[in-house]
């Protein structure tokens, strides 16, 4: 399935729709795709001078021109281009990673922002990097591609062919495999006061595979980190809290405590509220359209 949603120029979404269609590499699923977008914004009334763009975001690294998706192993979806899309389109459109995307969410919404580490706890693991404002792409475009660190070089294998990359551990695939029922279903589980002591290791297990990460994260990138996504509204300020007790006692430089609460200085958050609990409800989605709306009068 595929998601649009109307943004202003404050990054706010007030309008959304999910089109329960699934993903094909052929010209018909380009021409579906984009006579939804059509009839999305006809259906609104939007005159043709208020859409200033329209950015699609796939799961799948872009090149550097971001007219190409180049690496795409979970959708399947390697070659495919911005022009699929753009050439039944009659506004500017750009082609960027869903990982990015959200990345750039942050930053919109958070302008003062100079340095985070952006982790996506969707079905399958994501993340960014935000450096000096801007997001970091890197050379090849991978910058951010936190999910396929190694945190056990004997563990899972992951659908990238290496094993036990962090998406192996924390994505909520993982989790959901770990506990064999839905997320909807385990954190109820969990925070029930007389929960299961196997439903209690699973999240610790989580939690530690999580807290292993950014530690070495943060090694390399001194910088807030910002937990998005499907799994991050589950999150608990006991949760942040123990991810940060592990983040710096494991960690060579320990910042010190806040004398008067006994808590680490907050270098963990969760991230963008409403899409977040967009993720929530639709975290199988396999590209966001978004429609930047000039709506001010």
């Amino acid at each position: 399935m595929f998601h649009i949603t109307a943004v202003d120029l404050y990054g706010n979404a007030f309008y959304t729709d999910t089109i329960p269609l699934p993903y094909s590499n052929t010209p018909d699923y380009y021409k579906q795709v984009t006579d939804a977008v059509k009839e999305f914004i006809s259906s609104r009334q939007y005159d043709n001078d208020k859409v200033l763009g329209i950015s699609i975001a796939t799961q799948g690294i872009t090149s550097p021109d971001h007219t190409t998706v180049l690496y795409g192993d979970i959708m399947n979806n390697a070659g495919m281009k911005l022009d699929d899309f753009s050439r039944y389109l009659p506004y500017p459109c750009y082609l960027e990673h869903d990982s990015k995307s959200a990345a750039f969410l942050e930053l919109w919404n958070h302008p003062e922002l100079d340095s985070a580490v952006i982790i996506l706890l969707n079905r399958n693991l994501g993340g960014g990097i935000i450096t000096n404002h801007q997001i970091h792409q890197g050379i090849s475009m991978h910058s951010g591609t936190l999910e396929h660190m190694c945190i056990n070089p004997d563990g899972p294998l992951c659908y990238c062919g290496s094993r036990g990359c962090l998406e192996t551990y924390c994505s909520a695939n993982a989790l959901e495999q770990a506990a064999g029922i839905p997320a909807k279903e385990f954190f109820p589980l969990l925070r029930e006061k007389k929960n299961s002591p196997q439903i209690i290791q699973i999240w610790k297990d989580y939690l530690n595979h999580l807290a292993f990460a950014m530690k070495n994260l943060n090694l390399v990138i001194d910088a807030p980190i910002i937990l998005s996504g499907y799994l991050a509204p589950y999150f608990t300020e006991e949760d942040i809290e123990y991810l940060a007790e592990h983040l710096h006692t494991a960690a060579p430089f320990i910042l010190d405590k806040n004398t008067d609460s006994g808590r680490y200085q907050r270098t963990i958050y969760t991230g963008n509220r409403s899409g977040s609990a967009l993720c929530r409800e639709i975290y199988s989605i396999h590209l966001t359209i978004a429609i930047l709306i000039n709506n001010a009068y």
